[in-house]
């Protein structure tokens, strides 16, 4: 490992060549906490405080980094011997890997405290402490606490300020060119790390899953529905704690409270707080036992999903802790609903969809919906310094395989690579189905990346570079649902095969690529195991399509094959002397096809559109496909639709 940097390095300074610059000094880049969790770099510039720099600040200061000389006055008699070229150069590019996200996101102005003490530290601290004032007053307003004196033995928890930015329709921060304008917000977080099972009941809460998401914005593509959405003020502060916990008084800029607190007094806590164990289940029972004295209904397949039905009007409700979205073909059940849970708690935004979950989501004059991501790949290019890289065709070269071994990583912090494969994982799975494949395989190898892993990162961040207002496509089509199901035999290196999956209705559900357990003898095995995991895939949004009324019970979903001998072997009944081995778990397809569950298609492997989740494919190819999974330029798909219900497009 590199050898730790000193505890107090000495201030390095920079100066511009402009009349009004000023000398600026910044004071230690890489502090303990960065040093053991690298990944926070993104909130690393946070602990400097003050304003950002300029671009000739950044470019001098990396041009003193890049000298590796003194930065005092003292002077130099000889070279000092070089440390070891592994350590020295390890340490220089964590150095100024940090220094480059440090100065690149603080000229941006974000700047979020990791703790008080940050908070008190930067200029912007007015703001903070009138954040901690707001949270304050609606702890008392909503009657979360009451004053109490602890008893002798009685368990006292702690807890702490957490501080984040608010964000706008578009999912951008609020920034102006003098810094943050109302978006700080600030929030007292219990210390449930020190919970014991003495200390709760139960913990579990439902929240719905993307593929229950998509589903349910597929079926609300059509003209006459409409998409609604409602985020709750302070979700955990309304829900009633089930047992008595005693908690110390934050600190604050309260006089009255710093008084309380010299004075031994606590908290005795009425509700819950973000931070219990328990929280998010308290809320969820609550939120439960409201939306169902209203007449909605849980679903039994999805305990997130809550409907409600008056004739042949319907609102369909999936909620995610404090999130609500509401896709209806009748506006009034929403107002309903809304008017009605407003009684028991206070929404903070109500109105036409635009920001779900961090993902924007736009649904176009004839019901075409659009998700994206682009303010998401925009951090992610700038954090990684791909802002400007010449844009890539496909995320993956074509006939590329990821192999293990190679040259060690050098051009960049192991924590930082890994970091970088977690939200290209994350946008995998949420937006980018067309990135699928290369988050999967770099998933893969992160415990051991090399050199080659990170450019063949690299060289999918130049994909999203050109791509970035892609997403996601939904349009009525007939709600009929089909699979598709794909693996590519063998691995030059391990000989595994790679399974791949996609699941359409209205739009795009599910997708997935994974490496297969088991080494297949024969292409038509290979096929035989991604049909069996398809189908577990796909079970679970069936129930909850047919609960829904999308889809009949009775019908049987199609799934596409391009292996004649692997429909062979789910159709018949006969175990020969060719698939006897294989184990029996993988067997129960063929009862799901006896039972007429599913029904097995041929499909040519040129139409396969879960091909592209198995290899890497040359550009047209992939372009097609591409099309094929509704991954389409979703600013182009709202122009089509006739510009935006919501009025953003």
């Amino acid at each position: 490992p590199p050898p730790p940097p000193p505890s107090s390095p000495p201030s390095l300074t920079a100066s511009t060549s402009s009349d009004s610059a000023s000398t600026f000094s910044l004071p230690p880049i890489i502090e303990p906490e960065v040093r053991r969790n690298p990944a926070r770099a993104r909130n690393a510039p946070n602990r400097l405080g003050g304003v950002g720099a300029t671009d000739e600040q950044v470019d001098a200061f990396l041009d003193i980094i890049n000298a590796q000389q003194p930065v005092d006055d003292a002077p130099v008699e000889s070279p000092e011997p070089e440390p070891p070229p592994e350590r020295s150069a390890h340490f220089l590019r964590r150095k100024e890997w940090h220094t480059v996200a440090i100065l690149k996101v603080k000229k941006k102005g974000l700047l979020v405290p990791a703790h008080r003490g940050e908070a008190k530290a930067s200029d912007l601290w007015p703001k903070w402490a009138r954040a901690e004032i707001l949270e304050l007053t609606t702890l008392k307003e909503k009657g979360v606490y009451e004053l109490a004196r602890p008893g002798l033995g009685q368990k006292i928890f702690s807890c702490h300020w957490v501080y984040d930015l608010k964000r706008d329709d578009d999912g951008a921060l609020k920034i102006d060119e003098m810094g943050l304008t109302d978006g700080q917000k600030a929030r007292i977080v219990f210390d449930g790390n020190h919970q014991t099972e003495n200390d709760w009941t139960a913990r579990y809460a439902a929240t719905v899953s993307a593929e229950a998401l998509r589903l349910v914005i597929g079926y609300a593509a059509r003209p006459n529905y409409a998409l609604r959405s409602a985020d709750v003020k302070g979700a955990y502060l309304n829900s009633p704690a089930e047992r008595e916990m005693l908690m110390r008084i934050p600190v604050s800029t309260d006089p009255t409270l710093e008084r309380l607190r010299s004075e031994g007094r606590v908290w005795r806590l009425l509700k819950c707080l973000y931070g219990m164990v328990q929280s998010g289940h308290e809320w969820s029972k609550m939120l439960r036992g409201l939306l169902e004295a209203i007449g909605y209904i849980c679903l039994d397949t999805d305990r997130a999903i809550y409907v409600l039905r008056k004739g042949a009007s319907e609102c369909i409700i999936p909620t995610h802790v404090d999130d609500l979205l509401g896709a209806m073909n009748d506006e009034s059940l929403w107002t309903f609903t809304i008017t009605e849970l407003g009684r028991h708690i206070n929404f903070s935004k109500e109105g036409p969809l635009s920001l779900y979950l961090g993902i924007r989501i736009e649904q176009a004059m004839n019901g075409v919906i659009v998700m994206a991501q682009t303010v998401y790949v925009e951090e992610l290019l700038l954090e990684n310094g791909m802002q400007d890289a010449k844009p890539a065709s496909t995320p993956m070269r074509p006939n590329t395989f990821l192999l293990a071994g190679g040259p060690p990583l050098e051009s960049i912090p192991l924590d930082a690579f890994r970091a970088l494969v977690a939200k290209l994982g994350w946008l995998s799975i949420t937006t980018r189905f067309d990135i699928l494949l290369v988050a999967r395989c770099l998933q893969s190898i992160v415990h051991d990346p090399r050199e080659p892993h990170y450019d063949i990162a690299k060289y999918c961040l130049r994909y999203l570079a050109g791509t970035k207002d892609y997403g996601l496509k939904f349009e009525y089509t007939g709600d009929k649902m089909k699979a598709f199901s794909d693996s590519n035999w063998g691995h030059p290196e391990h000989s595994r095969s790679r399974s791949g999956w996609f699941v359409e209705l209205n739009g795009p559900i599910s997708a997935g690529s994974l490496l297969q357990g088991s080494i297949a003898h024969s292409s038509a095995e290979a096929e035989y195991y991604v049909t069996s995991t398809t189908m577990k895939k796909t079970l679970p949004i069936m129930y909850t399509a047919a609960e829904l009324n999308i889809i009949r019970k009775d019908d049987p979903t199609d799934i596409e094959i391009d292996n004649t001998s692997c429909i062979s072997m789910l159709t018949s009944e006969n175990i020969t002397k060719n698939s006897r081995h294989i184990q029996i778990r993988y067997h129960f397809v063929r009862d799901m096809v006896a039972k007429k569950i599913f029904k097995p298609n041929f499909i040519p492997t040129d139409l396969q559109k879960a091909d592209m989740f198995t290899k890497s494919l040359e550009r047209a190819k992939f372009e097609y496909f591409r099309e094929q999974i509704y991954v389409v330029d979703v600013k182009e798909a709202i122009r089509l639709g006739e510009g935006s219900k919501g009025g953003h497009g």
